[in-house]
Order: structure tokens, then sequence, then C-alpha cells
């Protein structure tokens, strides 16, 4: 299998509006406060919401960073953008991946979806998808504790 064509699908509803999740999603603030790779804090964050806009996620001193490029930004419904890992490590490479993320839903509950592709086989999603399960938990944790608090 050439790479792009293997590639990785997965959503999650949420208890929240569209417009609160799209926000958890892209604010830097809120961000920082529930994303956790690999157990990494998110330290510094630049997004810039706008086609050609960069994507700068800089975790515990520069031990992780992730950028990237958005392709397409459709208002608060559809984010599609590059995703480049880059570790300080030997046993992990760089990576670079395609993501579009879609935000679907009302006021009363949402839903996240997202699409991750560039992934050199069929090998190498597992543990993008147990990050993004991973992920998604914890951004539901950090909407119920927000919900929970207002």
């Amino acid at each position: 299998m050439e790479k792009n064509q293997a590639k990785l699908e997965i959503s999650k509803q949420f208890s929240c509006s569209k417009e609160q999740l799209f926000a958890s999603w892209t604010e830097p603030e809120q961000l920082k406060q529930w994303w956790k790779p690999l157990g990494k804090k998110l330290e510094q964050v630049t997004n810039r919401l706008n086609e050609g806009g960069t994507i700068r996620y800089q975790f515990d001193g520069d031990s992780l960073l992730v950028t990237g490029t958005y392709e397409k930004v459709d208002g608060n419904t559809l984010l599609e953008y590059t995703w480049n890992w880059h570790l300080k490590t030997d046993l992990v490479e760089d990576a670079e991946y395609k993501l579009a993320v879609r935000f679907e839903g009302d006021q009363d509950g949402s839903t996240l979806s997202v699409l991750q592709t560039g992934f050199e086989n069929e090998n190498g999603i597992e543990p993008h998808r147990q990050g993004w399960e991973q992920a998604l938990v914890q951004l539901e944790e950090y909407i119920n504790q927000e919900s929970n608090a207002g």
C-alpha cells in the first residue's frame, strides 16, 4: 500500500454545542487545559485559523513540537490541515500527516470527526487511534468540567 492510502477515521459525540466544541479544539487557552499527548503538557500555542495559517504546538520544553498549515477553514464546521510531529528522540521518526476535522451538531449536542491520512502503512494506524481516543476522552472530560462549573 502506498503512503497516503492508509487512513484513520474516528468520531465522538459531546454534550455541548458545536460552537463550544470548536472553541475547545481551537482556542489556545482551552487547548492547553485538556490536550496532553504522550502525557506532555502543552506550553505554547500558535493557531492562526485561516487558509494558509500556521499551527505550532510546543510541549514540555520543546520535547514535542507539532506544526502544520491550514489548507481549508470552513467556519466552525471543517478544518483541513497538515499535521507534522517532531519528537526529540531517536526512537520515533518525525511524521507528516493530513487532518480533516469536522464539527457537527446544534446547541444540545455535537460530534467531532477526525480523518487522518499520510500513513506509511496500516501498521502505523493503531497507535494513532489510541492517541485520538485518549485525546477525545480528555476533551470530553474538559467540556463536562466546564459545563458543570458554569
